[in-house]
């Protein structure tokens, strides 16, 4: 694994695979329904622009957070009409916030780091403890634990507490999602980010 790689984000769009969304996946709450690829391409467009004025630093300050190191030099993020947001390939939609698109993209980086770094053996303690520990929640409610700690500390650097506000309030639409952010404000962000730092 190299030691010091800052990645860098390709954003692009793919008619091909934004079909397979437009015609196979059915999403129940879009506010996407009527965007047109010109309308994607703006906003990778301005998206672009803003991710190069902070983009850098937000690798360098996950790195710094977890001490867990990035593993590839190129990440590709797909941008489709509508979708929900996951990682591999890395995928997100636009939304009307540019910040909110912004933080959906941070997400999903966050999933990437500790994808990459899944054979780590704090990765894997950590893992181990909250398994444990949060045993009888869903997977994907323990899976979102340290994306959201992680989150959380992005959002109070180099936003504020009112987008994370908005970020939890969101997520009550979904209880797995809602369930994890109640597990970090309980624990809090700081002493669930030690279970990979230290």
């Amino acid at each position: 694994m190299h030691k010091n790689i800052i990645p860098k984000i390709e954003f692009c769009f793919s008619s091909i695979y934004n079909s397979f969304f437009e015609e196979y996946v059915k999403l129940p709450y879009s506010k996407n329904k009527n965007i047109s690829t010109n309308d994607i391409f703006k906003k990778i467009e301005i998206i672009e622009k803003e991710w190069k004025k902070i983009g850098n630093k937000i690798f360098k300050s996950l790195t710094v957070y977890t001490n867990l190191k990035w593993s590839e030099k190129i990440i590709k993020c797909y941008f489709v009409k509508n979708c929900i947001p996951f990682s591999d390939p890395l995928t997100i939609c636009p939304r009307g916030n540019n910040k909110e698109t912004i933080n959906l993209l941070i997400h999903e980086l966050i999933h990437i780091l500790i994808y990459q770094n899944r054979n780590n053996k704090k990765v894997q303690k950590m893992w181990n403890f909250l398994d444990k520990k949060y045993k009888k929640e869903s997977m994907l409610t323990i899976n979102h634990i340290i994306v959201h700690a992680v989150h959380s500390k992005i959002y109070l650097e180099y936003f504020d507490q009112k987008e994370l506000n908005n970020n939890i309030e969101r997520d009550k639409r979904d209880k797995n999602y809602a369930r994890s952010w109640m597990i970090v404000n309980n624990l809090g962000y700081e002493k669930i980010i030690d279970l990979v730092k230290k």
